[in-house]
């Protein structure tokens, strides 16, 4: 059953899944001015954030150059502009004066918002910017509607997936959820409007073949999260 119809067994047609294209994303930076004036000056600029994003997860470099006029360790922090946790950190050591190109690793959970760079006592805003397809920030698979997640299920005859949305798609008014079998096979799939919690069953009259089972979230062509479960 996709969206509330009842299967009489497994779609036997198969659509391989396109990659997407990831979007590259490059925000310049202006650098901040140096304000130290303790008894090593820092100065940073070319401040550069690369990212991209596949499925809700981040993948991200924030670029940036360090100059110092003398022997000092510096330490690159970087923190959500509203009060938050620190989201990265990292030491850098220099022998004597000079300049260096750096790079800081963001986490791949890292929400899109404001955020700010500070090395040493120089300080830089910078922003992550949320993909076209929005952010799914789980997603989960059970027996029932809204059930516990579940990632190996013992013969079922129905599965229920739920995806939430951390950030909502830019313009979108539908999504679409597409059911795969273990070979990857199409079952079924139902366009739904969008919601910041979205769910769709999947239904056969007999237990599922064995295997694991994927359930695909697409905005716009583009998929925005899977979630897989295997059913024994």
């Amino acid at each position: 059953m996709i969206g509330g119809r009842t299967l009489a067994g497994v779609g036997s047609g198969s659509a391989r899944l396109a990659a997407g294209t990831l979007a590259i994303l490059a925000v310049a930076v202006p650098a901040g001015a140096a304000v130290a004036r303790s008894t090593t000056s820092v100065q940073v600029s070319n401040v550069q954030l690369k990212a991209s994003w596949k499925e809700g997860w981040l993948t991200a470099n924030l670029h940036f150059t360090v100059k110092v006029d003398g022997a000092t360790t510096v330490k690159a922090v970087v923190r959500p502009v509203a009060p938050g946790p620190v989201a990265a950190n990292k030491a850098y050591s220099f022998g004597a004066a000079g300049s260096a190109n750096e790079t800081i690793t963001l986490p791949p959970r890292l929400a899109p918002r404001a955020y700010t760079l500070k090395v040493g006592d120089t300080t830089t805003k910078f922003t992550v910017p949320a993909p076209a397809e929005g952010v799914v920030d789980t997603a989960t698979i059970s027996t029932t509607k809204g059930g516990k997640s579940q990632k190996v299920i013992s013969a079922p005859k129905a599965l229920w997936v739920r995806f939430h949305f951390l950030i909502p798609p830019t313009g979108a008014k539908t999504v679409k959820i597409v059911w795969r079998t273990p070979s990857f096979q199409f079952v079924g799939a139902v366009n739904k409007p969008y919601a910041t919690t979205i769910d769709s069953t999947l239904a056969s009259n007999a237990a599922l073949p064995k295997g694991t089972w994927y359930a695909l979230m697409y905005v716009d062509g583009k998929v925005a999260k899977r979630q897989d479960v295997r059913v024994t």
